[in-house]
């Protein structure tokens, strides 16, 4: 039966209420068309739209709402010719328009998908938990329980009744936009349940193939590469059988790069069962050491936690250029008292007696990178130098310990500082040198000890005196999982505190947390045990014991209903535990309102030291800052002043974007960016909200200067130069291929709310030596001609790039032009 497309859906919510959604500001923000579809001033038309393109659209809905019936409607809408060929020229332009937008550049079907996930109501969370991925569910069951959301994602509150409820005219034409998503979501599962037994069907060829006769590089390299494409699409459809079967798969990879010698992280919970017949062997005579290294190269990007690790996409939306938390009189915000304290003062009030560092930090480093867990230095290596902490550091870390120490009890006093440092300033090693000092004050206090000076003169955390033996918690996205495990052991001496990761997967939290389980086995106290995970696995264990219900009128800071017995769940998760500190990096990810900025919440409110870090904590709307004050603990941002200061903000906001199109409409092309009443609203409410921060946030950036006026860390100025290069014919051929099937895979992922940077690791591989076959030889060339014919152009620019740079230290930049490198 015909239904309505989200073009004619469109139409009939214009008709509903006048004008919407195109008069709801949040709509307006989404779509970038902020005086509606019709106004009386070209000058405020839609981007690419002239009047007659609105009169030819205006004419066009009329007649549409003209129509007798619905199933006329539809018809009539349904019509599809080209622009220019359509006898109702506005049909055919509205349908391109929309067409051009909806998706690529609105990403409203994302938006719906995205809601309905945190809703719990996404078609494959419901399939989840039937365990039945061949019954796809009925959008008429559930649409409705997720309409309120959507709306108010959309459309925002001004779309609302007095009941807290999407108006009544609106919820029809509505509905429709999310059938429309769900249909779509739909397609998707069909083509991934295809895709999948394809996969397998490529892969189980793969393994039963694999013999000692043909065992090679190139066919094992084939077979990670292929299990690696069925595990990323497998991992979906979490059946009990399916989980099972990737068990025994990824228990097979395990046993064969451990039969080559190569190191694999154990994830596998079923026994060891072969599924080919290669033994041990077989296994020893096969490659180099370089194949083997290559080949655990390949299973680390298929295979690794950071590959897998699944969490919302990035909010595309513009960033903010607004500052927050700017120097005052010259000192950077949060370090005052420590700008007139001399290094020598600090450290010594730190008890860093030791080449000033944490007593359980190691006093050397490795120039490389490598760390000293994995990595046996030999006597006398000239790659270790001193390890050192930079004087800012030394001064973030007793800034953050003075905030959070009191001289006499005080239950619910914050106990959280918001490290804002900009990139590049060592705000991770500053993070990580907290955290130790307070393990090492634990430690200290259980021993009878002597205590670090500024701890004896301020004992107390809110009203703990002395610190109970708790754990560390730092989560962080998967994708940085593996650089924050090596940044714990560069800084940490061996085997002085267990560093404990904690892997993706219901089942997998509960074998870390039962008796014979990772927590368990530690022979360190609780104080001298680090858990390192990724935001998707925190998220995971808050989705098993929470829904996504909340009150329509719940604050951003309440969290939603229970699902049943969610404290006999609890003992199997992160929350099941309290936390001596607490790392949350890169904490802009969960401002937004919704499930994952509540698992955060909720976390940290189990955490005695709070430590969220970003480098960018205003984002794209100064209620970002909002959510970074709740992140810290401070009181005034889960108050009801709140609430209605940011309803005020929102009204003085509007009122300035009125201004500024007033503005833009009297064609002053040479106004000053500063004076924009949007951007001076904007830096008012900024400041207002810092000083609510009561000095719990510590901000320097590149331009900070040290006490005698140098700059903080002494970098040259950063030029940002995007290349863009134009392949030669021959990898374009092999790489799209690739990136089609890539491509879908992700498109069907993100429709899921996956991001997975699995999907794109052969398009990657491709465009840095394309080959015809992903797992045969990178040839050798013996000629710049030969190297000419089938060159990879990344790898060809970036050598001559690196050539040039390297002649003398001020080479004048390379410009690029058609896709193609101009030297000077």
């Amino acid at each position: 039966m015909p239904s309505h497309t989200v073009h004619s859906a469109l139409v009939k919510l214009w008709f509903a209420h006048a004008d919407a959604p195109w008069r709801f500001p949040a709509w307006q923000d989404i779509t970038g068309v902020p005086n509606g579809l019709f106004p009386t001033d070209d000058a405020h038309l839609p981007k690419g739209w002239t009047r007659k393109t609105a009169d030819d659209i205006a004419s066009y809905f009329h007649q549409f709402q003209s129509k007798k019936s619905e199933d006329e409607r539809i018809k009539f809408a349904g019509l599809q010719r080209k622009v220019g060929n359509d006898t109702v020229p506005g049909r055919a332009l509205w349908r391109k328009w929309i067409t051009d937008n909806y998706s690529k550049r609105w990403d409203i079907h994302g938006r719906i998908a995205r809601v309905l996930n945190d809703a719990n109501v996404h078609p494959m969370q419901l399939m989840k938990a039937t365990g039945d991925f061949d019954d796809y569910p009925g959008a008429t069951s559930y649409l409705p329980l997720a309409l309120d959301a959507i709306a108010r994602d959309l459309f925002g509150p001004e779309s609302f009744d007095k009941a807290n409820h999407l108006l009544r005219e609106l919820r029809e034409p509505t509905l429709m936009l999310a059938q429309r998503t769900w249909e779509q979501l739909r397609k998707a599962h069909v083509r991934d349940v295809g895709r999948l037994g394809k996969l397998r069907e490529v892969m189980d060829a793969a393994l039963a193939g694999l013999d000692r006769d043909n065992l090679s590089k190139p066919s094992l390299s084939a077979l990670i590469r292929k299990a690696g494409k069925w595990h990323a699409l497998a991992l979906n459809f979490d059946s009990a059988e399916m989980l099972a079967y990737v068990d025994e798969v990824m228990a097979e990879l395990q046993r064969l790069l451990e039969g080559l010698g190569q190191q694999v992280p154990n994830r596998s919970k079923a026994a060891k069962k072969a599924l080919t017949n290669i033994t041990t062997k077989d296994l020893e005579t096969l490659a180099s050491k370089e194949d083997v290294t290559s080949l655990g190269h390949l299973y680390d990007a298929f295979f690794s936690v950071s590959a897998v690790d699944e969490g919302a996409a990035r909010d595309p939306a513009p960033k903010l250029s607004i500052a927050f938390a700017e120097p005052v009189d010259g000192a950077d915000v949060g370090v005052e008292v420590e700008a007139g304290m001399t290094e020598k003062q600090i450290v010594k009030n730190l008890g860093f007696v030791l080449k000033d560092l944490p007593f359980i930090f190691n006093k050397r480093r490795h120039a490389g990178g490598l760390n000293l867990w994995d990595h046996k230095p030999e006597k006398g290596d000239p790659e270790l130098t001193a390890f050192r902490l930079h004087p800012h550091q030394l001064a973030g870390v007793h800034a953050t310990v003075r905030k959070l120490t009191l001289s006499k009890p005080l239950a619910g006093h914050c106990t959280g500082v918001l490290l804002a440092d900009s990139v590049g300033l060592g705000k991770s090693l500053q993070a990580l040198a907290t955290v130790a000092f307070f393990i090492d004050v634990c430690t200290r206090q259980a021993k009878g000890l002597s205590l670090p000076p500024l701890i004896e003169e301020r004992p107390f955390i809110a009203d703990y005196n002395p610190l109970p033996s708790y754990p560390t918690l730092i989560v962080v996205p998967g994708t940085l999982l593996g650089q924050w495990e090596n940044e714990l052991k560069v800084a940490f001496k061996p085997k002085c505190v267990d560093i404990l990761l904690y892997g993706t997967g219901l089942e997998e939290h509960k074998a870390f947390w039962s008796s014979s389980g990772a927590y368990a086995k530690s022979v360190h106290p609780p104080h001298s045990r680090i858990i390192l995970a990724s935001h998707s696995a925190l998220y995971q264990d808050f989705s098993a014991m929470f829904g996504s219900n909340r009150h329509p009128e719940a604050f951003p800071w309440d969290h939603p209903d229970p699902k049943h017995d969610p404290e006999v769940k609890k003992e199997d998760t992160l929350y099941g535990r309290t936390y001596l500190s607490t790392i949350f990096d890169e904490c802009q990810d969960v401002r937004n309102t919704g499930p994952r900025h509540s698992a955060t919440l909720m976390i940290l409110e189990q955490s005695i030291v709070r430590l969220p870090c970003t480098a960018t904590p205003l984002q794209t709307s100064t209620k970002d800052l909002s959510a970074m004050g709740r992140l810290v603990g401070l009181p005034y941002f889960s108050s009801e002043n709140l609430f209605d200061q940011e309803r005020q903000d929102l009204a003085d906001l509007r009122r300035a974007k009125i201004a500024k199109l007033e503005e833009s409409s009297e064609g002053d092309e040479d106004a000053d960016e500063s004076q924009c009443p949007v951007r001076l609203e904007q830096t008012a409410i900024a400041k207002r909200i810092q000083e609510k921060f009561d000095g719990r946030v510590i901000r320097r950036t590149a331009a900070s200067l040290k006490p005698d006026g140098t700059p903080l860390i002494d970098l040259p100025p950063l030029t940002v130069v995007h290349a863009f290069l134009q392949l030669t014919q021959r990898e374009i051929d092999i790489i799209d291929t690739v990136t089609l099937a890539d491509l879908e895979a992700a498109s069907s992922a993100n429709g899921r709310n996956i991001s997975s940077s699995r999907f794109y690791i052969e398009h990657r591989m491709g465009v840095t030596f394309a080959r015809k076959k992903a797992n045969s030889k990178i040839p050798k060339f013996e000629t710049l001609e030969k190297w000419g014919k089938f060159k990879s152009t990344k790898i060809d620019v970036c050598c001559r790039l690196v050539a040039h740079l390297l002649e003398r230290d001020d080479a004048p930049p390379v410009a690029f032009e058609g896709g193609s490198p101009i030297f000077p």
